[in-house]
């Protein structure tokens, strides 16, 4: 590498890292003027209200006569007057809260899952939740306060809630919880922690009575841990056979000029109704509530349509750094502090006298487990959302896994997965090797060629392609060992960050293996060691790698240490083990068969032409 190739990456380095300072510090700018905007707009907001109270307590609305022609639904503070009943019930995963208001699922504790080494308090599902999971309302985001008796059976399996006050047309809730205790291999991983939701609408009255479409509620997603990625965050649903994910970033104000737009309250926007909605679910990076509507067994279309949804709703609230706190976390606020809602909207039906219909659904709350999702029934795994690479993705997860559950660690098993990939490609390896020592030697020649044509780069070019040809050397031959890892570490890349196997894995100096692994900061810019130490590899790698004659490809082949480090940088620090474990392994490759001379350069026979039968 010259003076000048040095001056450049150094340059670029410089570049990258100024670059990196410079983001940091607009983004805290920009959060604190985003914190600011919004307790703004909540003062504002407090003011209206409390003058709009003022306003209706000195001018109070007249009284409407009572008309014995028309049931007068009851008002909502009979409903809120209820006294609020929350039941706990606790298995080996964790601790299902139900409360009566609203009629639902109010938080789920995760015993196998903490927020992170530091704090080792329990992940709570819809931790940050308005709307209780399994709540029905008329009207999507609807706060119901409708409430509800609650029970549960004498094992404590079944919560029931039935309603306060009969009505003609009354809905009832069974949540069965998981069983799985006695269960084994895929069976117990598919009900661990799923529960089974049954609605029930009853007709007492001697006419035929419509049940209008409703929604179900998901509950919510929200960050986790300050470190988690806010573009994770969001809703989900599948549909037909495609899934659609609506990221938190979804309802920013953005764009610029005649492409700006303002901020956005509800999704979809507008209202959209459709068809073969299979599934709901409010997710963040690792853990999620899925609701999943049954289809009875061997239905016909209109069955089948008649069971599932007809559309989404998800909205997004503004988590306080007192809520934040006031839930056990100890970290400081997420950069993107919200919480998603959800809702999956569900078809209307007609009830005839004295008639009861029951639609039933699985709930699933807990972690985005790939090796547990891919056992349900309508690819509730499709929430992981792996990408083009998606087969690579999931081949690499379920191989961590093995090695995992045979080494008992996950740094162990990504190094002992890295090493089966690049023994598989030791071959390979070699003959890039191999290609690079002859286009070294075939040097002198093309460096005569391009001085010789150097004022015709046409002939320049077909000349060079020839003596390639004629020495039997393909160019690029150096280059597939790189072409061929660059699917595996994309796929790593998205595995990695949806990984929930990985949460609070540790290795040596890393807490995390899920988190970038952050040492300290510098102006504040975080100092991560793995990828630093990647990018030396590869500049390692680079160095003992036999140099060719193409000096446009060595000035590619510089940037890539900065290509790898800009990806990995700031993304788990699993990802930039790895890829830093196959760049060791290729040097040592590469020092193993360095001295097996050079080859010498002799000219291909020709293929002989086959003769024309007549």
């Amino acid at each position: 590498m010259d003076k000048k190739s040095v001056l450049g990456l150094v340059a670029a380095v410089i570049g990258l890292i100024s670059w990196q300072v410079y983001q940091a510090r607009e983004m805290q700018k920009y959060h604190a003027a985003e914190q600011a905007y919004r307790a703004a707009l909540e003062a504002t907001k407090a003011e209206a209200e409390a003058r709009a109270a003022e306003e209706l307590k000195s001018n109070p609305p007249p009284v409407e006569p009572a008309n014995p022609t028309v049931a007068v639904p009851p008002p909502a503070a009979a409903e809120v007057a209820v006294e609020e009943q929350i039941e706990k019930i606790s298995n080996a995963s964790g601790e299902y809260s139900f409360t009566n208001r609203g009629g639902g699922l109010q938080r789920v504790k995760l015993f196998q899952h903490i927020v992170d080494r530091a704090n080792p308090t329990n992940v709570v599902v819809n931790e940050f939740g308005t709307i209780p999971i399994g709540a029905v309302s008329a009207a999507a985001g609807e706060k119901t306060s409708q409430a509800f008796t609650l029970t549960r059976d004498a094992g404590g399996q079944k919560v029931t809630f039935a309603p306060v006050e009969a009505q003609p047309v009354s809905l009832s809730k069974t949540f069965t919880l998981p069983q799985f205790e006695a269960l084994e291999g895929k069976d117990r991983l598919r009900e661990e922690h799923r529960l089974k939701l049954d609605l029930t609408w009853t007709n007492t009255g001697a006419q035929p009575a419509p049940v209008a479409p409703y929604y179900l509620h998901t509950g919510s997603a929200a960050p986790i841990h300050h470190l988690d990625q806010p573009l994770y965050v969001g809703f989900n649903y599948f549909r037909g056979t495609k899934n659609s994910f609506t990221p938190v970033s979804w309802f920013d104000a953005g764009g610029f000029l005649m492409f700006k737009k303002p901020e956005r309250f509800v999704f979809p926007d507008p209202p959209e109704t459709m068809e073969d909605v299979r599934w709901a679910a409010a997710t963040n990076q690792y853990f999620a509530t899925i609701i999943t509507p049954v289809v009875p067994g061997n239905a016909d279309r209109a069955t089948q349509v008649a069971h599932r949804g007809i559309g989404v709703w998800a909205k997004r609230s503004k988590i306080t750094a007192e809520q934040w706190k006031a839930t056990g976390h100890t970290d400081t606020l997420p950069d993107a502090p919200f919480a998603v809602d959800g809702a999956l909207a569900m078809p209307g039906f007609t009830l005839g006298p004295g008639e009861s219909a029951t639609r039933s659904f699985y709930v699933v709350a807990g972690p985005n487990e790939h090796r547990r999702l891919r056992h349900l029934n309508e690819q509730e795994d499709e929430i992981l959302d792996f990408g083009w690479f998606a087969l690579i993705s999931k081949f690499l997860l379920g191989s961590l896994n093995f090695f995992r559950g045979w080494l008992g660690s996950y740094w162990a098993a990504i190094i002992a997965l890295t090493i089966c990939i690049r023994s598989a490609m030791w071959p390979l390896q070699n003959r890039a090797t191999e290609t690079a020592k002859r286009m070294a030697a075939l040097s002198p020649k093309l460096k005569e060629l391009q001085e010789k044509y150097k004022d015709d780069p046409m002939r320049m070019q077909q000349e060079t392609t020839k003596m390639w040809k004629e020495y039997g050397i393909n160019p690029l031959g150096g280059c597939l060992p790189m072409l061929v890892q660059i699917p595996i570490f994309f796929g790593f890349f998205n595995m990695l960050n949806k990984a929930v196997e990985l949460r609070n894995s540790p290795f040596l100096w890393v807490h995390d293996l899920s988190q970038p692994d952050t040492v300290g900061h510098v102006l504040g810019f975080p100092i991560n060691i793995l990828p630093i130490a990647m990018a030396g590899t590869m500049l390692w790698q680079m160095h003992v790698t036999p140099k060719t004659g193409d000096a446009m490809q060595q000035r590619m082949m510089m940037f890539m240490p900065l290509i790898f480090i800009a990806f990995c940088y700031n993304y788990a620090a699993a990802l930039a083990l790895y890829w830093t474990v196959q760049n060791l392994f290729s040097i040592v490759q590469l020092f193993l068969t360095r001295n097996k001379g050079v080859p010498v350069l002799q000219p291909v026979a020709a293929p002989e032409k086959k003769k024309k039968k007549r």
